[in-house]
């Protein structure tokens, strides 16, 4: 079997079923891809892969991953990742349990039911590229449709293995079981389990930011991540604090239907004017269908925007300033004055627009204050610019989530009997860390992505990476099974990683970056390379004895 064939095989098995045994087409397909200057080697095999075959990628033994294993892993977290994850580890013989708190699956995307939730990353690039799923109404997805594509990802993991009300209290390493103990509580009762492997994936996106600032405040408050079911706008005076991705969906959303709406945010971010398409609008141009499209999507993704990042490349740089400038030209130059960033494309979240907000803030009824909220009294917003908004009825919060927290939601004992109260910072891939055998992490801090692809492929790459591990430990070791990372890889990796950091326009001006710059200088929170480099380090590790 040559090994264009063994490609297009691989094909088969995450292709829409109306390109299934058609050569031709995937052929195409290939060649399309492997047309693009852009593409990186590892990334894009990676793409043409499936699941078993992406963890081979991984090995230390050439691809050569045991068919048959035993072993129970725990995931925490029920949100993309966590389902993911627990989908694809199942697919390769692993017993495994998912465990939320939360009352349904979801994670983020069961809490952030706000007006105008959706994403705001393309239906092409945002979904798992090794799911097979199409029921999808816009390209931008909408809340209702992540929530759904959320519920059939939890179908097929199988609603007996999805644990929901269910806390994790504290996990134990065991060395002389090779594994960790588990404590629960559900319905008020406490349990206990043994697991071979423990997954975290309760990701960076699980703690809202609080903002004492608004604690004088006597009206109603509520925020993007627990919007109150059946919230009644219409007529009253509004005060919407920060911005961001959720601040600029919630503006639009309810301008309208307000009173007045005081948009309060200290550091304007970047915006690009992206229509949200309907599904279907302009695709037919694609000769090989809408999975062609998919996958050139997300491979130009993955490394096109992110050389706007590197200090070198000015011409990508400019690039990416025209588009914003462009967002700006819609508005009235006193407007634009006020919302414009005095930083350059880059150093905070770029949002996207397509075209609602700029027509939000034209109205009338809405007023942007470029500053900070200092206090609340009563029903009264104290500005740090010493601007007063009196008689607010409702003061929204879109502060976004405490990334930098480092603090496990649950209690870790690690292999030397330290209890870890703070989450492990970068580790090896952000992935694996120090005396914590059989642990992973997925999309945990360190991983942040910024113009080059979303946080899916993000999760693909490092469960196969971490599937990898589990295979390996399992087949070398037997009942035994047990991988730790080494400090020598942990330091060499993180290294690697601040020296890329460095080659950054994000290491220049720190005090534009906002918690792009991470809890520290040493410990920035973005991902500092493509994903093909990415994967060129986890496949870097030599796991040999």
């Amino acid at each position: 079997m040559d090994k264009l064939t063994s490609i297009l095989e691989a094909f088969d098995v995450i292709c829409p079923s109306g390109l299934r045994g058609n050569f031709e087409a995937r052929k195409g397909i290939l060649d399309e891809l492997n047309s693009l200057s852009n593409i990186e080697t590892e990334f894009n095999a990676f793409l043409l892969s499936d699941f078993r075959e992406r963890a081979g990628l991984f090995s230390s033994t050439g691809n050569d991953v045991p068919l048959e294993v035993t072993g129970s892993v725990l995931i925490i977290g029920a949100g993309l990742a966590g389902l993911y994850s627990a989908l694809k580890i199942a697919s390769l013989g692993f017993e495994v349990q998912v465990v939320t708190d939360d009352e349904h699956v979801g994670g983020t995307w069961y809490r952030n039911d706000y007006p105008g939730s959706r994403v705001d990353i393309s239906r092409a690039v945002y979904p798992f590229s090794d799911v097979d799923y199409c029921d999808w109404r816009n390209y931008y997805p909408r809340h209702s449709e992540m929530k759904k594509y959320c519920e059939e990802l939890a179908s097929r993991v199988g609603d007996q293995k999805i644990f929901l009300n269910k806390r994790v209290e504290k996990i134990e390493w065991s060395g002389q079981r090779s594994g960790w103990l588990v404590d629960f509580l559900k319905d008020g009762q406490k349990e206990q389990a043994f697991f071979n492997f423990v997954m975290d994936c309760t990701g960076q996106l699980s703690s809202p930011r609080k903002l004492p600032q608004a604690d004088g405040f006597s009206g109603e408050i509520c925020s993007a991540p627990s919007w109150p079911a059946g919230m009644d706008l219409r007529g009253k005076k509004v005060a919407l604090v920060g911005l961001a991705a959720s601040g600029i969906q919630i503006a639009s959303a309810i301008s309208g239907d307000v009173s007045e709406l005081h948009i309060v945010s200290g550091t304007p971010n970047w915006i690009r004017m992206i229509p949200h398409l309907k599904l279907g609008d302009g695709m037919d141009k694609f000769s090989h269908g809408q999975y062609a499209f998919d996958l050139k999507a997300r491979a130009q993704a993955a490394i096109g925007g992110f050389q706007a990042l590197v200090k070198e490349n000015s011409t990508a740089q400019a690039e990416l300033l025209n588009a914003c400038e462009n967002w700006l030209e819609q508005l009235p130059e006193d407007k634009a004055d006020l919302v414009r960033p005095d930083y350059r494309p880059g150093l905070r979240r770029i949002l996207l627009d397509n075209g609602d907000y700029a027509d939000c803030l034209k109205q009338q009824n809405v007023f942007y204050h470029a500053t900070r909220l200092e206090s609340c009294d009563n029903r009264t917003l104290y500005l740090k610019s010493g601007e007063l908004v009196p008689d607010v009825d409702v003061l929204i919060l879109s502060t976004g989530f405490d990334v930098l927290s480092s603090h496990f939601p649950y209690r870790v004992v690690d292999r030397t009997g330290l209890e870890r109260i703070e989450k492990p910072v970068t580790g090896f891939g952000s992935v694996c860390f120090e005396a914590l055998p059989n642990f992973f992490q997925i999309n945990g801090y360190g991983t942040n992505l910024v113009l080059h692809g979303a946080a899916t492929i993000l999760m693909e790459i490092q469960t196969a990476f971490s599937a990898a591990r589990m295979l390996e430990a399992c087949h070398t070791n037997g009942s035994g099974s047990v991988f730790e990372i080494s400090s020598g890889a942990v330091d060499d990796y993180r290294l690697d990683f601040k020296a890329m950091h460095d080659s950054l326009i994000w290491s220049e001006a720190p005090e534009k970056q906002g918690w792009y710059w991470g809890i520290s200088r040493e410990n920035p929170t973005n991902l500092p390379m493509t994903m093909g480099r990415y994967i060129e380090m986890l496949k870097g590790l030599n796991t040999s004895p």
